[in-house]
């Protein structure tokens, strides 16, 4: 498995250009826009589905996709931290930086919990407006340019004045569902992590809906529980379908427990947008980068990068530096 790993970490290298962002060359490498499952193949990485399918099981069926996303998701960086660790903060809480960036900008920099309900980038030559509300309060914010910090689906742009160019990129993503949880589970070891995994499934692929993770955290008790699926699903179906699986862990890991405490769900839907290999060769990520700067708004998101925080923000910065700060 070690060896395998290596091999596929050397294939991670051949690809400079995608440790940030997804500015692809043209043509596109073959190897990129192959299914994974044939990647795994080519290159004998069989041995190290094991350990990889586990890192790469929230983008569901991994082996169909094209090479691109699962070394986007499963990139260097995100491998050596899963080697030697994450960088943290000191006391541990990671909404420590968004408190920070809350009193920065103050209680009037900030619409929280505010909905698009329209927009005009188009009215002025120097100005963007967007109409927001929350509860019955409306506000518009008058400014330069926009930065659009949300997953591109058609259904969370919803409000926004799209155009013939966004509509059509934006309509041709798909996604999944995904949703974690935390909860207080007693009579689980504190380390044990139970993964799900497809006994029957060649790539160990769990079947979906279900729960892919029950992880320890630092807190004696507390369990962080990840559920996938392929269509939308409601706080009480993801409840009801992670009770379902731990009775699964009750039963394969002959360890009785009670039904855990939900203390808090997150929705994180949609989740890995991603188009089919023949819109990547076709110049999908080059239109998608084009809208960078276009009726003044630029956009950030895991879709123009990936899941990982840390590439998030360092694309981020770069794009502000390189393009946002310089039409200013």
């Amino acid at each position: 498995m070690v060896h395998s790993m290596d091999r596929y970490i050397a294939q991670l290298r051949e690809y400079p250009y995608l440790r940030v962002g997804l500015e692809l060359p043209d043509p596109v490498p073959e190897d990129l826009v192959m299914p994974f499952g044939e990647f795994v193949d080519k290159y004998d990485l069989e041995a190290g589905v094991g350990d990889l399918g586990g890192s790469i099981d929230p983008l569901g069926n991994w082996p169909d996709l094209p090479t691109l996303y699962v070394m986007k998701y499963a990139n260097l960086d995100v491998l050596e931290g899963d080697r030697t660790g994450f960088v943290r903060p000191k006391s541990r809480n990671n909404s420590e930086l968004y408190g920070d960036a809350e009193k920065e900008l103050g209680e009037e920099g900030l619409l929280l919990g505010s909905k698009v309900v329209s927009m005009d980038r188009d009215g002025s030559a120097d100005w963007v407006y967007v109409t927001v509300r929350k509860g019955e309060e409306e506000r518009t914010v008058q400014a330069k340019s926009l930065v659009v910090a949300v997953q591109p689906s058609l259904d969370s742009l919803k409000g926004f004045d799209l155009g013939v160019k966004e509509k059509t990129l934006f309509g041709q993503f798909n996604n999944l569902f995904f949703y974690t949880a935390l909860v207080r589970v007693k009579g689980l070891p504190d380390r044990t992590c139970y993964m799900n995994r497809g006994a029957n499934d060649p790539f160990l692929i769990p079947q979906l809906p279900g729960m892919l993770v029950l992880k320890p955290t630092e807190a004696s008790g507390l369990k962080v529980a990840n559920y996938l699926s392929t269509k939308a699903l409601s706080e009480e179906e993801v409840k009801q379908g992670m009770l379902h699986d731990m009775e699964s862990i009750r039963r394969r890991a002959k360890v009785d427990f009670p039904d855990p405490e939900f203390l808090a769900i997150g929705d994180h839907s949609p989740y890995q947008l991603t188009v089919p290999a023949e819109a990547i060769e076709n110049g999908f990520y080059r239109n998608l980068d084009s809208l960078q700067g276009e009726r003044r708004t630029f956009y950030t998101a895991a879709t123009w990068e990936s899941h990982s925080t840390p590439q998030i923000w360092e694309f981020t910065e770069q794009m502000l530096q390189s393009r946002l700060l310089k039409s200013l």
